[in-house]
C-alpha cells in the first residue's frame, strides 16, 4: 500500500510542478507578446543618464524659468524628456485611423475579410465598399468595431460571392469612431 501512496504523492507533485511551469510559461508568453516585463521598450542609455543627472540636481541649480513647464525652453526637472516629446502629436494626427487587411479569402461561396485597426477603439463602424474594376459594380457592407487589448478589429466581413461575381475587386474599408476616421485599401480576385 505504501508504494501506491508514494506514487499518488508523486503524481500530485508532478501535476503541481507542471501547473506552475505552465503558468510561468503563459506569463512569459504574454509578457513577450504584449511588450511588457523584460521585453518592454526602454529609453536609450544616454537619455537615461541625462534624466538621472537632471533629477539629481537640486532646486538651487535651476532658475525659475527652467522649472516653468509653460516655457518651451525649459530645461528643469519639470521638462518633458525629449524622447517623449515626439509622441505628442497635434489633434489632427490623432483623428486618423489606420490598419491592415490581415485575412482575405474566398471559401464556402463567400469572400471573407478580416481587418486589424492599429488604434484601440471602444466603438464605431467599418464600412466595406467593394468595387469591380471591369465595370464599376459596387457592393457595400457595414459592421461594428470590436475592441482588443491594444488594438481594434472590424467584426468581420463575409460577403456572398453571388452578390459579387467574378473579377478583380478593389477593397476600401472606411473606419469611423467618434471624430476619428481612416481608410484601409486593398484588392482581391474572385
Amino acid at each position: 500500500m505504501r508504494i501506491k501512496r508514494n506514487s499518488n504523492k508523486n503524481k500530485v507533485l508532478a501535476i503541481i510542478v507542471a501547473a506552475i511551469f505552465l503558468l510561468g510559461a503563459s506569463y512569459v508568453g504574454y509578457a513577450y507578446t504584449s511588450g511588457t516585463g523584460p521585453w518592454r521598450q526602454s529609453t536609450s542609455p544616454q537619455s537615461s543618464e541625462n534624466n538621472r543627472s537632471k533629477s539629481s540636481s537640486t532646486d538651487q541649480d535651476t532658475t525659475p524659468e527652467e522649472g516653468n513647464p509653460q516655457n518651451p525652453e525649459s530645461k528643469g526637472p519639470n521638462k518633458t524628456p525629449q524622447q517623449f516629446e515626439e509622441e505628442s502629436k497635434p489633434a489632427a494626427d490623432n483623428s486618423t485611423l489606420s490598419g491592415v487587411i490581415n485575412y482575405k479569402t474566398v471559401s464556402d461561396d463567400a469572400l471573407s475579410l478580416r481587418v486589424t485597426i492599429d488604434q484601440k477603439l471602444d466603438s464605431g463602424s467599418c464600412i466595406l465598399t467593394l468595387t469591380r474594376k471591369s465595370d464599376g459594380k459596387s457592393v457595400q457592407k457595414t459592421v461594428k468595431i470590436l475592441s482588443n487589448p491594444s488594438s481594434s478589429t472590424c467584426k468581420g466581413f463575409d460577403v456572398p460571392t453571388s452578390e459579387l461575381g467574378k473579377g478583380t475587386w478593389n477593397i476600401e474599408i472606411a473606419i469611423k469612431s467618434n471624430d476619428s476616421t481612416g481608410t484601409i485599401k486593398g484588392n482581391v480576385a474572385i
